[in-house]
Parts: C-alpha cells; sequence; structure tokens
C-alpha cells in the first residue's frame, strides 16, 4: 500500500527525474493528490492519482494527508 498526499501550493511540477534541472513532465494540480511510492532526497517518485502520470515531485509542494486533517481541525476551533 503506498501512501498518499495532497498539493498544497497551486501546482506541483513532475519532473521526469529526481532534479529540478530534469525535464517537466506534468503538473499535479492545487488539491489533487500525489501516490508515493519512494522518497529520494527532497523528492518523491511516485504518480499523479488523476491521470497515472509516473514521475518525482518536491516533498514541500505536499501535505501528509494526516496533517491536512489536523490543519482542517484546527480552523474548525
Amino acid at each position: 500500500m503506498f501512501l498518499s498526499v495532497t498539493c498544497k501550493n497551486k501546482i506541483a511540477k513532475i519532473y521526469k527525474k529526481p532534479s529540478v534541472q530534469s525535464e517537466l513532465i506534468s503538473q499535479v494540480l492545487f488539491g489533487e493528490k500525489f501516490i508515493i511510492k519512494k522518497k529520494i532526497n527532497k523528492f518523491y517518485k511516485g504518480y499523479s492519482s488523476y491521470d497515472r502520470y509516473p514521475g518525482y515531485v518536491l516533498i514541500d509542494n505536499f501535505l501528509k494527508d494526516k496533517e491536512k486533517k489536523m490543519a482542517i481541525l484546527k480552523k474548525r476551533f
């Protein structure tokens, strides 16, 4: 079973390799899920849950689902 994370920025770029110098191949939009297969340094390797496009994304662009639930609860109270 893989971990899913939610995009917290307007867009998160999906790269071909785990480097920002690598080719940009797709994007994940705000609120969309990204399924993580592996963590490599400051990147997640996985695929977009929307179109299943595989690649690497920067970790800083995402909230883990547990963090997202806590942020929602804090806003309510």
